[in-house]
């Protein structure tokens, strides 16, 4: 695939993460200490390779099918096309995006129990 539509998928994902701890700091205070990681997905693998996007942020608070519609955001301010572009970058170039609502299933520790984002690679084109 291509190397600059990876990498501006991910940025999306890392800056939505960084806005939604930011968020949850300023609601929280000091007793919140924001996380985000990227972690490899090696049982997601089967199909090729997978990556999650995480954090310690809210939850979706919209339907998955949701989020990824073009113009639909509740990110203030937000104009609803990140998660829409990451997810057409990885559809056109072979792969897939989900949003993950139980993050038990990714077998993560428990500091990362906000927002959960995989990507998975295709090893060929279809």
């Amino acid at each position: 695939g291509s190397l600059n539509y990876y990498l501006s998928a991910v940025a999306n994902l890392i800056d939505n993460a960084i806005y939604w701890t930011r968020r949850a700091r300023e609601e929280h205070g000091g007793g919140y200490a924001p996380a985000i990681a990227i972690r490899a997905l090696p049982k997601w693998a089967a199909e090729g390779p997978a990556i999650a996007v995480l954090d310690n942020g809210p939850v979706f608070g919209i339907e998955p099918e949701m989020a990824f519609r073009p113009f639909v955001s509740t990110r203030a301010g937000g104009m609803g096309l990140g998660l829409y572009f990451a997810k057409m970058v990885m559809e056109t170039q072979g792969g897939d995006m989900h949003i993950i609502s139980d993050v038990d299933e990714l077998d993560i520790e428990s500091a990362l129990r906000g927002a959960a984002i995989v990507m998975r690679f295709r090893r060929g084109r279809q």
